[in-house]
């Protein structure tokens, strides 16, 4: 068995002795990322009731059995500690364990299976390569030696992700293998499946389990953050858990992710639960000082840096399919402008949007296969299809969309840097309108977890609220299929996934928070800031002016405002001139303030556009007179400008 660092809180003077910073809220080693999140997070929300980062409940703290890991790479961290020892044929070529005391060499520390295994590390810092180069070669070897047939079972979370590793391990993908339940094996080694699939195969897991030479000795968990960010979508996360802790208690079990923030606790307790297995973390510190980052409010903000930004491909991740085909019909229109006009412009500029339904396609296949776009695809406009593991190696810009730190960091992660290659990242900036809509998502989900609750026990109750959330065809339904699961044997038995209902508490207690101080500052010039500051803080960066695309067009936007008021100064406009300013006025000012009409085909009248002059302290007025020219009798309009003008 391992045995766990053993750190102290260093007295002043001794830091220097440590490779990392220790973080102050806890014994946890390593520099928490999470820490400088946290500190600004309280300082903007100082009444949150908030789940995680601090010293009471942050998630790290549950970490008990760390290894330093320092600034290594994952096969340097690890050493050689994944060299277990299998027992003979007497034994059932079991694998070695401390409580095997008559033979055990207790000078070697090896993995066990009562010792859960997280390997903590961020994107590109060698997870895959440990397990592909290292971890592999080394059972076959094991094989060869013991003459048994003994595997490693890899699973994973997306059916991109699975492919990706497959073809890393044997060269090739199939149509066949697009199925979830399909299990792809590595010759005489390895296997490899989705986490969805296990359900369906547990009994034949388990019979493989319960073989003396031919069960899985190492099963590693990828991405394992699958737990909960697919447990508000996925009702089965906890049963797969559950499935997982059960079936393999005598194989090494391995969690991986470059988030372990919200999976860390529910996976150490479904495992001491199951197994009375003792948690064991390799934890590496981050390093995001390759980026570049920007940030903006709204994707149109966008597309004038994507099409002029030469031969550098894009990967942009928004969250509904329909928007991202909208978004991707007018970059590619515009793309194909910019291949007309200029010659040194990218040829055959394409924009690819990829989701669900894409995993059949041959391009978006040979995407996953080559982990590159293709030379004619400049821009990837992606759903969370590939939002974990999958790699993309020739990317040089991430647009990322989300308030959670685990998805804006595992977005971020599908663009795998080249050496001494910088990403942009580009963050977005998001208001009070979006967190009520996302409360609201989050209520409905609390409130039906509520109403099953109440009729269980109750037959009649029991089939009115299947009927309501399974049988009708109403939006209650089509959620409520991502709430709760089937029982197999009792199809009309609902059940909820609880790992999906304590996070729904406590997302909306933070949603709630951070709504409230969206609403409540007036110091900032634009919504949301305080927010954005707090997401800069997970990639270790702070805000700058410089870097906001939002404020730069908004003050470009200001700028033409001003002067489209300068130029019709002292003029009188006639009636059909009336019209013509206020549909130019209506477009400068929408550039550069909010829209003040919800008809977005509607230009202003002169009572909106002085009311939106005088709010935003800009120095003009239009005023309603008779001409000075004689002969006419229509009332004209005229800019003038106020001594109050703000420049």
């Amino acid at each position: 068995m391992i045995r766990a660092d053993s750190f102290v809180m260093p007295i002043p003077g001794e830091e220097a002795k440590y490779k990392l910073e220790q973080c102050v809220r806890c014994k946890f080693y390593g520099c928490c990322e999470l820490i400088d999140g946290y500190e600004l997070f309280k300082k903007n929300h100082p009444k949150a009731d908030v789940l995680s980062y601090n010293s009471k409940d942050c998630p790290m703290k549950q970490a008990y059995g760390q290894i330093e890991c320092g600034n290594k790479y994952v096969n340097d961290g690890i050493g050689d500690h994944y060299k277990i020892n299998i027992l003979p044929a007497c034994y059932d070529y079991k694998i070695e364990e401390e409580s095997d005391t008559q033979i055990i060499d207790k000078s070697i520390d090896r993995w066990e299976p009562t010792q859960t295994v997280f390997i903590s590390a961020q994107t590109g810092r060698g997870k895959n390569h440990f397990i592909e180069n290292t971890l592999l070669p080394y059972v076959r070897e094991l094989n060869l030696k013991n003459i048994t047939n003994q595997k490693v079972l890899i699973l994973s979370n997306r059916i991109a992700l699975r492919l990706q590793i497959n073809d890393r391990l044997k060269q090739g993908i199939s149509s066949n293998d697009y199925d979830e339940d399909i299990m792809l094996s590595m010759g005489d080694f390895a296997d490899v499946m989705m986490y969805q699939g296990i359900l369906n195969k547990v009994d034949y897991l388990k019979s493989i389990q319960k073989s003396k030479d031919k069960s899985y000795i190492f099963v590693i968990c990828d991405e394992a953050h699958f737990f909960t960010s697919d447990a508000m979508f996925n009702p089965y996360t906890e049963k797969i858990l559950h499935a997982i802790t059960t079936t393999f208690q005598n194989a090494i079990r391995v969690y991986m992710t470059a988030t372990p923030y919200e999976c860390l606790g529910y996976i150490r307790e479904r495992e001491w639960k199951n197994v009375g297995a003792s948690n064991l973390l390799y934890h590496f510190k981050r390093d995001y000082s390759y980026l570049n980052i920007k940030y903006y409010s709204h994707y149109d903000e966008l597309e004038d840096i994507i099409t002029e930004s030469g031969k550098e491909k894009w990967l942009v991740f928004i969250d509904h399919i329909e928007e991202g085909k909208r978004y991707g019909r007018s970059l590619e229109s515009l793309l194909e402008v910019i291949d007309e006009e200029k010659e040194d412009s990218v040829a055959n500029s394409k924009v690819y949007v990829v989701h669900a339904g894409s995993k059949r396609e041959s391009r978006y296949q040979r995407i996953v296969a080559s982990e590159r776009l293709e030379k004619d695809t400049k821009v990837l406009i992606a759903t969370s299809v590939i939002d974990n593991g999958v790699n993309l190696r020739n990317v040089q810009n991430v647009v990322v969309s989300d308030v959670s730190i685990v998805k804006c960091v595992q977005m971020l992660g599908r663009a795998r840097a080249e050496r001494n290659e910088r990403i942009t990242l580009y963050i977005k900036r998001f208001d009070e309108k979006h967190l009520k809509k996302r409360i609201d998502q989050l209520e409905n989900q609390r409130n039906a977890y509520y109403r099953h609750d109440r009729v269980r026990g109750n037959r009649n109750e029991e089939l009115r609220f299947l009927d309501e959330y399974y049988n009708s065809k109403f939006d209650d339904w089509e959620d409520a299929k991502h709430w709760f699961g089937r029982e197999e044997k009792e199809p009309a038995k609902l059940f909820p996934n609880e790992i999906a209902r304590s996070l729904v508490v406590a997302q909306v207690s933070t949603y709630q928070a951070i709504r409230s101080e969206m609403t409540s500052d007036e110091t900032s010039e634009l919504p949301g800031q305080k927010y954005l500051e707090y997401q800069l803080s997970w990639f270790g960066h702070t805000y700058d002016v410089e870097n906001d695309i939002t404020l730069g067009d908004k003050n470009q936007g200001m700028g033409k405002l001003i002067a489209f008021l300068e130029s019709h100064v002292n003029r009188e406009l006639s009636k059909d001139e009336q019209d013509k300013f206020s549909e130019g006025f209506t477009g400068v000012h929408d550039a550069a303030l909010p829209r003040r009409d919800k008809n977005k085909s509607r230009s202003y009248g002169i009572n909106v556009i002085n009311k939106a002059l005088e709010e935003h302290g800009i120095g003009y007025k239009v005023e309603s007179m008779s001409p000075k020219e004689s002969g006419k009798s229509a009332t004209c309009w005229v800019v003038v400008e106020i001594n109050e003008r703000l420049d």
